[in-house]
């Protein structure tokens, strides 16, 4: 459930909502590289995403209180970049794995 919901950020909007559509969108092609790259590890894709939902709380927002700020659109200074930053990266991963993600079909090991 989108965060905004529950009273907790900023005010829902149409342009809040596109932005949630597009940073999930990104990390959605980070995160299958991520378990693609791992041969299935969803360990590494759980620490991914622990990883994610840390940053902006725990580093971003402390050491640059103008990221808590919001733009005159409602939206959150760090989050417009974030948004930004993880869709600048799915876009690379997308380009240098031509669109396959780290995605090998990987054999069944034949019995001799």
């Amino acid at each position: 459930m989108p965060i905004w919901f529950s009273g907790q950020w900023t005010v829902p909007s149409i342009l809040n909502m596109a932005f949630f559509v597009f940073w999930i969108t990104a990390m959605t092609f980070i995160m299958t590289w991520i378990f693609n790259n791992t041969k299935g590890s969803v360990l590494m894709a759980i620490l991914a995403h622990a990883s994610m939902d840390a940053f902006p709380n725990a580093i971003l927002r402390p050491l640059f209180p103008a990221a808590a700020k919001l733009t005159d659109y409602h939206l959150l200074h760090g989050y417009l970049g974030l948004a930004l930053g993880y869709g600048l990266t799915a876009l690379l991963i997308i380009i240098f794995t031509r669109g396959r993600l780290g995605y090998e079909h990987y054999r069944p090991e034949s019995g001799c």
